[in-house]
């Protein structure tokens, strides 16, 4: 095993995930690679970061079978059993806790995978720490896109020819069913594209992004996406940089292009971000150095609970090869909302007063609203205060009022309240809240005479008709979201609802 601390940080928060959030993201420089390679293939299996095959350092160096194993959770490699066959600048996916070799080329004369590109396809089963040799694709080519759905593996584009500017890029498709362990032919690409590592799946959909066409010397932005469910093509939106040769990895729903080579065979360490939602690119933090070849594979929540980690993995164009293991990892930020009221009439008679409104933030905020006095009917009240005080990753909503005289009218007995007080916090742990009340009479019925702390959900009926609900809550708890609502005095009358203090507090997209 190799072990290296981190190095380098680099920082962003960028527009973010599909729910319309950001995203923090975050560049590390990790343990290098035992044996510097570029153009390896790359997949995770659960928390293991498997990068089989790559060209060695030097304008002649060999194009190798070597395989090692990286976790991010401890930064180190493992050296596992190297594969049967040589390659580089080929494709890797796994699917059904197997990862794939598929494709490449081999720049030995008399290659054993064929000269000048390859058909092979071999298995590593990390358990058993073996390979084995599969169906062959049916069309030879390196510099493909791979990308997984479900059991099947699809492979997109390529090339001909051994190197990056031979003849001639492809718009095949072909799909392997790891079950039956055969290989079908798709629908071709709108555009023949090679070297588009960049490829990736969300969901249903496989969008093939860059690439480079040697015959008209075309790098290209554009994207095309595949729908898997219906088989059909479309186009997407261009990315801002062409390129070949780049990365790419999913988090949150958004899609990271990273790295790669432009025109003038220029090695590129810019980032580059997509929302399917929304069909835009914006860009993201950089990579910490320049990438191209990398091998690239995006982990989900690891730890259990903790960030997506995308990795990219080695680097060289033309025998510049380097050693070098980069990891982005990413997390939505946490949204902070939440609202309190002073009082809250609804029914035959509606009115708002002391209301913060909605809150919602990523960061530390307050908001407070205070009213002196209120006029009736029904309720006259005076003191009330309304407050929201966020911090990062926590949300505390309070109402207070100092009095509170509600005359409900026929024949009903007023309702006299003093020093009422609800609270509620939340946290990603869950949430909290309570209610004090000093003073409570119904017509000449005290209830609660001297502060005190009322049980949640306390009901009492009214004599006449209608109830009253003292520390009523409403909570709501999610994987990911927490909220609950604390309505200190919620009096129930024939057509009317009276709330006095209510504070209501949420967390949104817990990591």
């Amino acid at each position: 095993m190799r072990r290296g601390a981190l190095a380098i940080v680099v920082a962003v928060l960028a527009s973010g995930a599909a729910e319309g959030h950001s995203v923090t993201e975050t560049w590390t420089v990790r343990a290098k690679m035992p044996i510097a390679r570029e153009g390896t293939a790359g997949a995770f299996i659960g928390g293991t970061f498997y990068v089989s095959h790559g060209s060695l350092p030097g304008a002649a160096g060999a194009d190798s079978n070597l395989m090692s194993a990286y976790t991010p959770a401890t930064d180190t490699w493992t050296t596992l059993s190297p594969a049967p066959t040589g390659r580089a600048e080929l494709g890797g996916a796994a699917a059904g806790g197997i990862f794939y070799a598929i494709g490449g080329r081999n720049k030995a004369v008399g290659a054993p995978c064929g000269t000048p590109v390859c058909d092979t396809v071999e298995a590593y089963n990390p358990v058993t720490n073996t390979w084995a040799t599969k169906a062959p694709m049916p069309t030879a080519r390196a510099g493909i896109g791979v990308a997984v759905v479900g059991r099947k593996i699809y492979v997109a584009g390529g090339r001909t020819g051994k190197f990056y500017a031979d003849c001639c890029a492809l718009a095949t498709l072909e799909i392997y069913d790891t079950a039956t362990m055969t290989w079908t032919a798709g629908p071709p690409m709108p555009t023949a594209r090679a070297n588009v590592y960049s490829t990736v799946a969300i969901g249903s959909r496989i969008y093939v992004i860059g690439g480079y066409n040697p015959a008209t010397s075309t790098m290209y932005a554009t994207m095309e996406i595949l729908d898997t469910a219906t088989m059909t093509w479309s186009t997407g939106s261009a990315m801002p940089t062409a390129r070949m040769n780049a990365g790419a990895g999913v988090c949150e729903g958004h899609i990271y292009v990273f790295g790669g080579t432009r025109i003038g065979s220029t090695t590129i360490s810019i980032v580059e971000e997509f929302d399917p939602v929304t069909g835009t690119w914006t860009t993201a933090a950089s990579m910490p150095a320049a990438a191209s070849e990398t091998a690239a594979g995006t982990t989900y929540h690891t730890p259990p609970g903790g960030s997506t980690v995308i990795m990219a993995t080695g680097s060289g164009v033309f025998g510049d090869t380097k050693d070098q293991n980069f990891a982005m990892t990413c997390a939505p930020s946490v949204i902070m909302t939440g609202r309190a009221t002073g009082l809250r009439v609804s029914g035959a008679a509606s009115l708002t007063r002391s209301d913060t409104g909605e809150v919602s933030t990523e960061s530390a905020t307050a908001k407070e609203e205070k009213v002196s006095v209120l006029a009736g009917p029904p309720v006259t009240a005076n003191g009330l205060v309304a407050r929201v005080v966020t911090t990062v990753g926590s949300s505390t909503a309070t109402a207070t009022v100092a009095e509170a005289l509600i005359a409900p009218g026929a024949g009903l007995p007023p309702i006299t309240l003093r020093a009422v007080r609800a609270i509620s916090g939340t946290t990603c742990e869950g949430s909290s809240g309570g209610v004090t009340i000093a003073h409570l009479a119904v017509g000449p019925t005290v209830i609660v005479d001297g502060p005190v702390s009322v049980p949640p959900n306390t009901g009492l009926s009214l004599p006449g008709g209608g109830s009253i609900l003292l520390n009523e809550q409403t909570a709501s708890h999610g994987t990911r979201d927490h909220e609950l609502t604390v309505n200190a005095v919620h009096v129930t009358l024939a057509g009317i609802d009276i709330v006095v203090g209510s504070a209501r507090s949420d967390i949104h997209v817990c990591p």
